[in-house]
């Protein structure tokens, strides 16, 4: 299997974040060193209780499938951990 582009993980991280909450905006992204086949996200929440507000996601991007489970997982569980904080 082929490791995610950079690009196409930008675009699939986008699609994603619109699906999961409104709010979310994907900022950047790093791709990690050494082929581990992570990538850390950056993900900006508009109309957070406490501006500005981010979460940074070490997610998978071995193959498509596997980054867009790893992202919708990780990214649910952030958002909703975040915004129960309010």
């Amino acid at each position: 299997m082929t490791a995610v582009k950079t690009d196409e993980l930008v675009a699939l991280s986008r699609r994603v974040a619109r699906q999961i909450h409104p709010g979310l905006h994907v900022s950047g992204i790093l791709a990690a060193e050494g082929g581990t086949g992570r990538a850390e996200l950056l993900i900006s929440i508009e109309g957070c209780h406490a501006e500005p507000c981010s979460l940074v996601l070490n997610v998978d991007r071995s193959d498509p499938a596997s980054a867009e489970r790893d992202l919708f997982a990780k990214l649910r569980t952030a958002i909703a951990e975040h915004l129960g904080d309010q």
